[in-house]
């Protein structure tokens, strides 16, 4: 009857058991509910509850109905109700077809074992017995799978089976304890084909109590496991591939430890922080440290204390998570370290010559400068070298006007803008102008001016490429002398290059295959000798081209796909003509040549 190729197998965390004893009475609720609802089954659909259990990992719990009608996950929760609960974005996918070659077991009941399993007791006695821990254990190191079917449309008295599978034929010693925890049954190996229903309606209860209580043996481990957070499928598996699997590992992270972790953006980390908020994981946090602590202890709080923390971002780990430019970043962190030299000993009363801090930065486009720059401006704000850490970018139309008599003002006053913090003039070399004198010079000198004026509490960083800048500094001999320190950006590598267009790739929500990064690299490799066109701005441009492929491959036709995977493939990267990806040799550069 069922056509699809696919069971779609729903997670449950058990993170909302709540014990009052040593044994839970929801259980038998639950079994009944479980039993109830399988009777309901039509002919050829499947109702199961799987546990899968590994070695050093928690056991991960599944129900699905194996049918050709979809069914809610609300039907799930109903079963469950407050003892599991359905987490929808954990689904797993099954393929059918595929062949399984694992062991299968099934559960048979053996009326030669003298054991009246209909006592109560008995299943109250099973959860504490060194018997279950054992099985548990074993089962787990072999890496078991225990599950209980009913089938619909059987009419012979039995209502479901419990199976067993493994990934190769398991010891006496197991199916010993097995026997011995699942009592009365004796286990027969199966092939693949369909299990019949082989086990009365009050024996599989009884079997299903003691699946729950395996399932709900866990609740410590759960209790600071990942899966108590309502992630979305990308937070989750990017988790789960770094190893972080526990609540308490997420709490001892900073966030940009967490950004450093593939596929992990910002996005991501708000959501895993609000979830860890919403769970109480972090006010509990808070409750277990103070709630021994003597209040008569605790100093008065400054009411003024809460004023300058308006922005506590961590700048200098942003530098660091920055991909590649190891030679810029270090020579960021020496100059920073001048910085705070000079200003201790100032504090100490050593006198000192003056200097400034004006810096130029070099190199090709898409290098990183521009966002170097304001982290630079956060970082001179947290060691007080500035005031107001304000970040000004401005290019040659906010320095240079049309009119005489117009450039200095507008100069003074983008100082004016950016006192107390950094100006930053981007393309600096675009002042320069083909006939000396003009306005561009006028600028030049107004800036010169501005910068002896304001040297004490605004610095000025200029960018651009390496010739140029060089010519730009000749043109003023009071500049150079005023811009003592000189970082250069290197080019990326085709492999920093990659990583550069997964990040912006997850930005925008999508992840890149591996044949995709293969064809990435190839046009990465195309385009490095392309000064103009290559580094970061190609992989910004590469990843909106790429997706704009997506798009149209994707929702090109009037039929689309509902299971669609936002994930970039090589098909998506083949047409990038419109790229400029030739050597440019002879390309021209931008701003003008010095006259004789």
């Amino acid at each position: 009857m069922n056509n699809t190729n696919e069971i779609r197998k729903e997670y449950l965390s058990s993170s909302s058991i709540e014990y009052k004893d040593d044994f839970n009475g929801e259980v038998y609720s639950v079994s009944d509910r479980f039993m109830t609802y399988g009777m309901y089954l039509k002919v050829g659909e499947t109702l199961g509850f799987e546990i899968v259990m590994n070695s050093g990992e928690p056991y991960k719990n599944y129900i699905y109905l194996d049918s050709d009608n979809e069914v809610s996950t609300d039907e799930f929760d109903w079963i469950f109700n407050n003892y599991a609960k359905v987490i929808p974005d954990k689904y797993i996918l099954e393929d059918k077809a595929t062949k399984n070659y694992r062991v299968k077991y099934t559960a048979v009941v053996d009326k030669s074992i003298n054991i009246n399993f209909i006592d109560d007791d008995i299943i109250y006695m099973i959860p504490n017995s060194g018997y279950f821990k054992a099985m548990c254990k074993e089962i787990s190191e072999v890496g078991g799978h225990i599950s209980v079917i009913i089938v619909g449309g059987k009419k012979d008295g039995n209502i479901g089976s419990i199976i067993f599978d493994f990934p190769q034929r398991i010891s006496k010693k197991l199916k010993a304890l097995i026997t011995m925890v699942f009592k009365g049954c004796v286990l027969e190996e199966v092939g693949d084909e369909v299990i019949d229903n082989n086990i009365s309606k009050k024996n599989l209860k009884d079997y299903i109590i003691i699946l729950l209580k395996i399932l709900g043996m866990q609740q410590k481990v759960d209790k600071d496991s990942i899966d108590n957070l309502e992630l979305g499928v990308r937070s989750y598996n990017a988790l789960k591939k770094a190893n972080v699997t526990s609540i308490k590992r997420l709490l001892e992270m900073s966030d940009m430890e967490l950004l450093k972790i593939r596929n992990l953006g910002r996005k991501c980390i708000s959501e895993i922080r609000t979830q860890l908020i919403e769970k109480n994981y972090m006010s509990s946090c808070e409750d277990r440290f103070f709630e021994n602590m003597d209040s008569t202890l605790l100093t008065e709080i400054p009411k003024d204390i809460f004023e300058d923390m308006a922005d506590k971002r961590n700048y200098m780990d942003e530098l660091q998570a920055l991909v590649g430019i190891k030679n810029a970043k270090d020579q960021v962190k020496r100059i920073l370290a001048f910085a705070k030299m000079r200003k201790a000993m100032e504090e100490n009363g050593e006198h000192l010559e003056p200097i400034t801090m004006n810096m130029e930065f070099v190199g090709n486009p898409g290098t990183a400068k521009t966002t170097v720059a304001r982290i630079v401006a956060g970082l001179l704000k947290e060691i007080s070298i500035i005031t107001t850490g304000n970040f000004i970018e401005v290019g040659r139309a906010d320095l240079v006007a049309q009119y005489v008599g117009q450039t200095a003002p507008m100069v003074k006053n983008v100082f004016k803008r950016a006192k107390g913090g950094v100006l930053f003039i981007d393309e600096a070399y675009s002042l320069l102008e083909e006939v000396r004198g003009e306005f561009g010079d006028e600028a030049i000198n107004t800036i010169v001016q501005e910068m002896e004026n304001n040297r004490k509490d605004t610095i000025v960083i200029f960018a651009g490429y390496p010739d140029e800048m060089d010519e730009f500094f000749l043109r003023n001999p009071g500049l150079r002398s005023r811009v003592p320190f000189r970082v250069n950006f290197e080019d990326y590598n085709v492999e920093e290059m990659l990583d550069i267009c997964k990040l912006e790739a997850f930005k925008k929500g999508f992840l890149t295959d591996d044949m995709a990064d293969k064809k990435i690299m190839e046009i990465c490799e195309k385009s490095i000798k392309n000064k103009n066109n290559g580094n970061g701005r190609l992989c910004r441009n590469l990843i909106e081209k790429g997706v704009l492929n997506f798009a149209f491959r994707n929702y090109g036709d009037l039929d689309v796909n509902e299971k669609i995977e936002y994930i970039l493939r090589k098909e998506d990267f083949i047409d990038m003509n419109d790229l400029d990806l030739k050597s440019d040799e002879n390309n021209s550069r931008i701003g003008f040549k010095i006259s004789a």
